[in-house]
């Protein structure tokens, strides 16, 4: 199956959002991998968008997961269950930037918190079109984007994602959603003309 192949079959209705989100509530693991597979994309983006990077956001992710499954039944609207999912994201992220921030780290959880509230290139085109770049160099670019377009590049650079999607993640019309990845795409190829020699190869 191709990305964008798996992509379509990934978009989920209310209906069916809200009957994995009972079967994971009643304790069905099978529920919960289907859940992870489904909204990994949608929360990773979101977490890069508040963080900036993409480490630190997967590691707020991965502890997402945790905390959701141990909360599990305090999920009330099951159809909403991606929605509850991206607040206890930013409460992990806001508490992450609060233990770096007594570990003398730079990152400030009222700075997330102003990200937070505004987080919610070309089609086809590698961003920079050259051919020294390494997926290490576009990741680094677009932990370096605003918040506004981080997100967008996420979903279509990282994840993959078809426009109708995207839009969806974001909740934004398809055209906006084209405009946003394409204005990001815009910035990336600057960022990456821009980048150091050493650091378009660096892994």
């Amino acid at each position: 199956m191709s990305p964008a192949q798996e992509n379509v079959t990934q978009a989920l209705g209310p209906e069916e959002t809200s009957g994995l989100a009972l079967r994971w509530r009643s304790g069905d693991t099978a529920a919960l991998g289907e859940i992870v597979r489904r909204f990994q994309g949608p929360l990773l983006a979101y977490a890069v968008s508040l963080l900036g990077r993409l480490d630190e956001a997967e590691d707020v992710v991965q502890e997402t997961w945790i905390r959701a499954h141990r909360g599990i039944g305090e999920l009330r609207d099951p159809s909403g269950v991606l929605s509850w999912l991206r607040r206890i994201a930013h409460n992990t992220a806001i508490d992450a930037a609060k233990r770096a921030r007594r570990r003398g780290a730079p990152t400030d959880p009222s700075e997330l918190e102003e990200r937070a509230s505004r987080a919610h290139v070309e089609e086809n085109e590698t961003p920079g079109g050259g051919p020294s770049l390494t997926l290490g160099s576009i990741i680094a670019a677009i932990e370096r984007l605003p918040e506004t377009y981080r997100e967008a590049a996420v979903y279509h650079y990282l994840q993959e994602w078809p426009y109708p999607r995207i839009a969806a993640a974001l909740g934004i019309g398809e055209e906006a959603a084209r405009q946003r990845v394409s204005r990001a795409g815009r910035l990336l190829r600057s960022a990456l003309r821009e980048a150091p020699e050493g650091e378009c190869h660096d892994m």
